[in-house]
């Protein structure tokens, strides 16, 4: 603590001598601009007595003499103006107040500076020098590690019960979000699966079974996870897991606009800070953009329409064909991966989605929030890098 008080005072010191030395540079700069007008007096008194002399001798007429002495008057009235002026403050007087102020400065600066620390700052923190910074969050690390070591044992335990006990279905519920909370999904899955089957229906378990075989299918809506959801919905109407969810599968179907409704309704219905609510809600923003791009109808999207189905598959594929070229020279177009990722997934190629997916990687590796977003979009449909390999 005193080390730092110490460095505060030398800074203060610093600081004020600063301002004190500004000070002397700005008079020496008044007294240079003194000396130079006392100069141009001088000068403007010459030019008064060679005007005469050239009067006497001729040079010049009367009249243009009248004229030049008269500017030369103003020039010199206006410079003793000045001169006088700044005589007075060359007074004793007027530099004895300059000092003054410049001391009362060096005072109140640092005065100030002092007092409102004392009011606002916090001069009674300890010190937190990085080496107890970096112990703290050893500790908080270890105390995590602590955590999972003991839901993992706890699972283990509940596991070796439950073997000796497969009819409780309690401990089937008990133990299977703490199976999600420590990676363990497939266990998870068969804990909710026999709680299922053992406890009477509940909505929320159906969503929870739901979300986890989402995970394991890597952010895409199964058709086991659907019919999960569904179920919780049939039990629960507004289980907002399962309303995400559903919303989720439909987007990444093509059904954009059931999608948005489902959302919609998560959003306006969800409970306070609702983390369903914020998905939907980064859901609704790439939707409401996916769709006012789809509302750009071109001719020859127009000319398809009146096509028989074959012959749509088969331009539709061209078109699919001829923006997945133009992307293989303009890689950095990330709306138009965007829309061939959709063409791929809509025409049901999941395989080609993927590539598309991994050529956009490749492409907008240079600008990284693109290739998110593009990333983002690409899971919102059921579409990953891994999906390619």
């Amino acid at each position: 603590m005193l080390e730092l008080w110490i460095a505060i005072i030398a800074l203060t010191v610093v600081a004020s001598a600063y301002v004190l030395w500004r000070s002397r540079t700005v008079l020496r700069k008044i007294e240079d601009v003194e000396g130079e007008n006392e100069f141009d007096i001088e000068v403007y008194r010459a030019q008064l007595s060679e005007l005469k002399q050239e009067v006497r001798q001729g040079i010049i007429s009367k009249a243009d003499a009248e004229s030049a002495r008269a500017e030369i008057a103003r020039r010199l009235i206006d410079k003793a103006d000045t001169n006088g002026s700044n005589a007075a403050e060359k007074s004793p007087s007027r530099n004895q107040s300059r000092f003054v102020l410049a001391a009362v400065l060096f005072v109140l600066v640092p005065g100030v500076s002092l007092i409102t620390y004392f009011g606002i700052g916090s001069p009674g923190l300890p010190a937190q020098p990085l080496a107890a910074r970096m112990a703290l969050q050893e500790q908080l690390q270890a105390s995590r590690r602590v955590a999972d070591q003991e839901l993992t044992t706890l699972v283990e335990r509940t596991r070796e019960h439950l073997e000796s006990n497969p009819s409780d279905g309690n401990g089937w519920a008990v133990v299977a979000p703490v199976a999600v909370q420590i990676g363990e999904i497939e266990f998870a899955i068969e804990a909710y699966e026999n709680a299922i089957r053992l406890l009477p229906p509940d909505g929320a378990r159906h969503a929870a079974i739901g979300e986890v075989l989402a995970i394991r299918a890597r952010g895409e809506v199964t058709g086991d996870a659907l019919m999960h959801f569904q179920r919780a919905l049939t039990l629960e109407p507004a289980n907002e897991t399962a309303n995400f969810f559903v919303g989720l599968s439909d987007a990444q179907n093509g059904r954009l606009q059931s999608a948005r409704t489902r959302w919609e309704g998560v959003v306006q219905n969800a409970s306070a800070n609702s983390q369903w609510a914020m998905r939907a809600s980064r859901g609704l923003a790439q939707l409401n953009q996916q769709m006012a791009a789809d509302k750009e109808v071109s001719p020859e999207a127009a000319e398809i329409a009146s096509l028989n189905e074959d012959e749509q598959q088969r331009a539709i594929r061209g078109m699919v064909q001829s923006l997945a070229e133009r992307l293989e020279t303009e890689r950095t177009d990330a709306e138009g991966w965007k829309r061939l990722i959709r063409a791929y997934t809509v025409l049901g190629d999941p395989k080609s989605a993927a590539d598309a997916l991994n050529s956009a990687v490749e492409g907008l590796r240079e600008q990284e929030q693109e290739a998110r977003e593009v990333i983002e979009y690409a899971a919102s449909l059921g579409v990953t890098v891994d999906a390619a390999n």
